[in-house]
């Protein structure tokens, strides 16, 4: 992530407040994850998400493992997709960006 990109987004995450009169929040990296989880955790099912990401210009294997950082990182969307859906979120939306 660059300030560029993060100028943009904040952009549109202003947009979208804007226009829809709701709260919006952004995010980077691994960290989001685990407190967005918790502001939300317990709260109503109208939360509507969005997670944008990237294939790795390099990938690394997980040591003692037979499969890479990129495909731990790819499933996790997945994952958190059907968590989200058995905790009775509303919507969730993944999108990738090539890099």
């Amino acid at each position: 992530m660059n300030q560029q990109n993060e100028d943009a987004l904040q952009v549109i995450r202003h947009m979208v407040r804007d226009d829809k009169k709701s709260a919006t929040v952004l995010g980077f990296g691994p960290r989001f994850l685990h407190s967005t989880g918790q502001a939300y955790k317990g709260g109503p099912t109208s939360g509507v998400f969005l997670q944008i990401t990237c294939d790795d210009k390099i990938d690394l294997p997980v040591p003692g493992q037979k499969y890479t950082f990129s495909v731990v990182k790819a499933r996790r969307p997945a994952a958190i997709s059907l968590y989200c859906r058995s905790g009775g979120v509303a919507r969730y939306a993944f999108t990738s960006a090539k890099t």
